[in-house]
């Protein structure tokens, strides 16, 4: 399922011939910081084996998209682990229907996985629309947000494990709705 998604975020981003070396040029939030690139598949690989994630022999690295090694505080005194793939494009004309773009991302979550289990959310703003969807009982999130009305685009996902489906919902709420586009 991991590596369906992957090969859909790749095709998604469009990679643009001016390849960009730092996403964070592009992007901002404040769950992202340079000091937190991982740019090597054993880095990549200890994050997901502290989160109880399984690793990936087959990463692959490319200059639009990266990987980050992230920290949720769900309360005072307690901060979980996670990692973050983004890529971010931006070849798609502004135009482009977001609520079709988001329903493929959602499509893409429910393969092999039950509708019912699926939460949800699609966060509509002057500056960006935004949506998340994760399986209850995973530490999965996928995300997309574009930008208005230029139309840049980050897509990518989250692997964190230990929140409650709550906890989930409210950090990756967090997480989009800090994305900032520069």
């Amino acid at each position: 399922m991991k590596a369906i998604f992957i090969s859909c975020v790749l095709l998604l981003i469009n990679f643009s011939a001016s390849a960009q070396q730092d996403l964070l040029k592009f992007v901002e939030n404040t769950y992202l910081s340079r000091s937190q690139l991982l740019t090597t598949a054993s880095e990549v690989n200890k994050i997901r084996d502290q989160i109880n994630m399984s690793s990936d022999s087959e990463l692959e690295f490319y200059d639009n998209a990266g990987y980050y090694k992230i920290s949720y505080n769900p309360s005072v005194n307690v901060s979980v682990p996670g990692l973050v793939f983004i890529g971010y494009s931006n070849q798609l004309p502004p135009s482009a229907d977001f609520d079709k773009e988001a329903k493929g991302l959602y499509d893409i979550v429910l393969v092999d996985n039950d509708p019912s289990l699926a939460i949800k959310e699609t966060i509509k703003g002057s500056d960006k629309n935004a949506t998340y969807v994760f399986i209850k009982g995973t530490g999965s999130i996928k995300f997309l947000c574009r930008s208005v009305p230029k139309g840049d685009r980050v897509l990518g996902y989250i692997e964190i494990t230990g929140l409650t489906d709550a906890q989930m919902k409210a950090f990756a709420k967090d997480f989009i709705q800090k994305m900032k586009f520069k």
